[in-house]
């Protein structure tokens, strides 16, 4: 969410993010457009607020989403981190899933195998994992890491029980 805001407003007008809060019923305090880098925002606002840009300007499209992240994170991301992730590829850095979940959340966990060119996700323990858009998050985040690889997704699995959910997911 690092700079969620300014990219908002810039790619929807002046007030997009304070149309975002409004309609997700959220305050600036309690979402801040541009948090401090070890400011955590809560998931369930998180979520608030995905489901408000995706009801206000993707039709309610959650697909549509993959898009405008993919935008922003190439955007965020400089020209020379962007090769250092070439480089690396995406496995390397799904590999270490468990260690970034455990720092962003308080509870559950998530754990990875990674082979050349695939990657299989598994979280678990939180009923936050059955929500459909924390879903789609999860979903665009992996294909999103893909691209910004110079990767693109070949297959995607997905299976959800509850308080687990489960991403398959392969690349070239």
């Amino acid at each position: 969410m690092k700079d969620w805001g300014p990219r908002c407003n810039e790619r929807w007008g002046p007030d997009a993010v304070a149309r975002v809060l409004e309609r997700a019923e959220l305050s600036a305090s309690e979402v801040p457009a541009a948090p401090a880098d070890d400011r955590q925002i809560d998931a369930s606002a998180q979520i608030l607020v995905t489901e408000a840009i995706a009801d206000i300007w993707l039709e309610g499209d959650m697909r549509r989403l993959r898009d405008v992240l993919v935008e922003d994170a190439i955007a965020a991301v400089g020209g020379a981190a962007r090769m250092g992730l070439r480089a690396l590829g995406p496995g390397a850095i799904l590999r270490r899933s468990g260690d970034l979940y455990a720092r962003l959340y308080d509870e559950g966990s998530c754990s990875a195998k990674v082979r050349r060119g695939h990657a299989e996700l598994e979280f678990r323990g939180s009923s936050l994992f059955e929500h459909p858009t924390w879903q789609a998050l999860q979903i665009c985040s992996c294909e999103v890491l893909v691209q910004v690889c110079h990767r693109r997704v070949t297959a995607a699995k997905v299976q959800a029980a509850p308080s687990r959910f489960h991403i398959g997911l392969h690349w070239k």
